[in-house]
């Protein structure tokens, strides 16, 4: 029973984990109002309009004024490539970071409910069970 209980739980953690947060591609002006709202995200991946992608982490990258200055890696189809320097906003296509995914996590935490209490059910039913003879 034990290791039925245990399970369940590891199950449900798992998947409130995976839910929470996704990766999510956003524009220059979502990504300025959400780093206005929730603050600086602690890594992004850029894409730019010629198809290059980059990665900056922590606290090494800022918008100032029309740019976005950084150290981070430059990845192409080769190798990745260290980079530091600046990209300015009107050539970026998009944003990718971590975001946090309300309806998912709302139907993370339906089911993982509903699985526990199936589980008790069952458990509960098997224990039953064997009582009646």
């Amino acid at each position: 029973m034990n290791k039925k209980l245990i399970s369940s739980v590891l199950i449900i953690a798992l998947l409130n984990l995976i839910g929470c947060y996704s990766l999510q591609s956003v524009t220059v002006s979502e990504y300025k109002q959400i780093e206005k709202n929730e603050g600086k995200p602690d890594e992004i991946f850029v894409n730019t309009i010629y198809g290059q992608e980059y990665y900056f982490t922590d606290s090494n990258f800022y918008i100032e004024n029309d740019s976005l200055f950084g150290k981070g890696i430059l990845f192409t189809s080769e190798e990745d490539l260290p980079f530091e320097g600046k990209i300015a906003l009107k050539r970026i296509d998009s944003f990718k970071m971590e975001l946090y995914d309300e309806s998912k996590t709302t139907w993370i935490i339906i089911g993982g409910v509903a699985y526990l209490l199936l589980g008790i059910l069952i458990i509960a039913g098997i224990n039953s069970l064997g009582k009646v003879k």
